[in-house]
């Protein structure tokens, strides 16, 4: 089975369980926290995988760092599995998932928005309403500025783009000028 669909199954059987326990966020933060750890202690990974180190001192290093992100007792539980299976390297494309169907199962569509300015408060509170009007779900959006889009908004929604930056509106100008379709009336 490949490692796409065994993370997908690990994490959707994790958001039923957060469904049913409420704990749907608080699972989130302790995905999180561990991706971090992971992501600093590059070696934690291969240590737990490692034939040649003892299962004993590999427990004793997971409940070390279990306790340390303060994991609740079903993340716990999941990195045990993963571990005694030999599969603790699909833990952040776990966690990836698991964001994803989380959001998913809570009505909840992550947004990043590119404009060339800082968005004014009221326009961010316009953008989310039009956007959680469009989508039907709750959007939680997040802002980066990038100077060299000129003006306009460039909106992620997932795998879609929505892009009405004067820069790429400019582009598609040139490219009818270069093409010849502009007629004289326009």
């Amino acid at each position: 089975m490949s490692a796409a669909l065994l993370a997908r199954r690990y994490a959707k059987a994790l958001v039923r369980i957060g469904q049913e326990r409420q704990l749907l966020e608080r699972f989130q933060q302790d995905l999180e926290r561990l991706e971090r750890l992971l992501d600093t202690e590059k070696r934690l990974i291969p240590l737990l995988e490692s034939p040649s180190i003892d299962p004993s001192c590999k427990e004793a290093l997971l409940a070390g760092f279990e306790n340390y992100l303060e994991l609740t007792p079903e993340v716990r539980n999941l990195l045990r599995v993963l571990r005694k299976k030999g599969r603790f390297r699909l833990v952040t494309r776990i966690a990836q998932v698991f964001a994803d169907e989380s959001d998913e199962a809570q009505g909840i569509m992550r947004v990043r928005v590119d404009s060339a300015t800082p968005l004014q408060p009221e326009q961010r509170l316009r953008l989310m309403k039009l956007l959680e009007h469009r989508e039907g779900r709750t959007i939680i959006m997040s802002e980066s500025c990038n100077p060299t889009l000129i003006g306009g908004l460039k909106v992620t929604l997932k795998s879609r783009i929505l892009d009405g930056t004067v820069r790429v509106q400019l582009a598609r100008m040139a490219e009818i000028i270069k093409e010849g379709k502009l007629s004289h009336g326009n």
